[in-house]
């Protein structure tokens, strides 16, 4: 799992089916960017999944989105 372009959670999974739930116990203020041409801030996550033979899938970003 990604947070803000960096790995937040890693978890080797050898099923073809998973299902979890993530929680996220940082200072949410703390975590977030600032856009660059608009008066807000944001978080972002996403599943980046490596797959066999060197595949890899994303799944769409989730935006937690701050106007400021």
């Amino acid at each position: 799992l990604i947070r803000n372009n960096k790995i937040f959670s890693e978890i080797d999974v050898n099923t073809k089916n998973f299902e979890s739930q993530f929680i996220d116990n940082c200072n949410i203020e703390s975590l977030y960017l600032n856009h660059s041409t608009k008066n807000e801030s944001f978080i972002f996550y996403y599943a980046r999944i490596f797959l066999a033979e060197n595949n890899m899938a994303w799944s769409s970003p989730i935006w937690i989105i701050k106007e400021d």
